[in-house]
């Protein structure tokens, strides 16, 4: 389990024990709670992941008798519980929706391009402050993380999540949800900005690299100024950019394989 996976399903379990309880949890608790979840920790650990909900807002200390569940952190459980459950319905999906392959990524992007201009577009009339700040957040974010070793994966891959929730629209958020969670980023991240893998010049991949950071940004500033035709545009605009690097590297494969489909990548 990633180190963020294992931290999500703790917060899980320590937000519903603290929204269950009839009285404030104390660390004795909690441990047990996890233990049984098949989480083993120590009493001290389970103090400081109580400490650490309230250092977020999600819980609440009431003198030495322990913790209470915040506003916020019912909020935070509830998103939890449909991350869990979504994540659930892609276990499920996964042998029909995984990336096996550089077309399936391909294909993978034809889903996401009819659903995330249409998500832009809803984001510019509907995204709350805290959304576009957030938005804001991970366009700068990936603007600012090193060409080395995948570190704009993360940033970008959560701009296109936030961008979603931005459409407060249930079941467009949970298709996109979904697609994002079965997109192979490392694989696209690799396509989009190693010139080896996409037999292009360093400087060509440099200027298509600027040009994807620049993406998020005009994205952003159109739902700013809540311009639905503008953000639907620039995503779909997005979309198609990463689709054609993908074609692209899709015919270096057929071209170098003479068609064959199971060629491997190269690493």
């Amino acid at each position: 389990m990633m180190e963020s996976d294992s931290k999500s399903a703790i917060d899980l379990v320590a937000l519903e024990l603290l929204h269950e309880s009839d009285e404030p949890v104390g660390n004795h608790r909690l441990m047990s709670a996890l233990q049984a979840e098949g989480i083993v920790i120590a009493e001290a650990t389970a103090g400081r992941i109580l400490q650490r909900l309230v250092s977020q807002g999600l819980a609440h200390t009431i003198g030495k008798r322990g913790r209470v569940l915040t506003t916020a952190g019912k909020t935070k459980l509830a998103t939890l519980r449909s991350d869990h459950l979504r994540q659930k319905r892609s276990a499920r999906l996964l042998a029909v929706s995984s990336i096996a392959d550089v077309e399936s990524l391909r294909d993978m992007l034809l889903v996401r391009r009819a659903i995330e201009p249409e998500a832009a577009r809803l984001a510019a009339t509907r995204a709350s402050a805290e959304d576009i700040k957030l938005l804001h957040d991970f366009a700068c974010a990936h603007c600012l993380a090193s060409p080395d070793d995948g570190e704009r994966v993360d940033p970008a891959i959560s701009f296109h999540c936030q961008l979603v929730r931005a459409s407060h629209h249930p079941l467009l958020t949970e298709m996109g949800l979904l697609v994002l969670e079965q997109t192979n980023t490392a694989l696209l991240d690799r396509i989009s900005h190693d010139a080896a893998m996409a037999h292009l010049t360093t400087e060509d991949m440099e200027r298509d690299a600027a040009a994807l950071v620049t993406d998020h940004e005009s994205i952003t500033q159109a739902i700013r100024r809540g311009d639905p035709e503008e953000a639907e545009r620039r995503m779909r605009l997005h979309i198609d950019r990463l689709l054609a690097k993908t074609t692209a590297y899709i015919e270096v494969i057929h071209h170098e394989s003479g068609g064959d489909r199971d060629e491997p990548l190269k690493p």
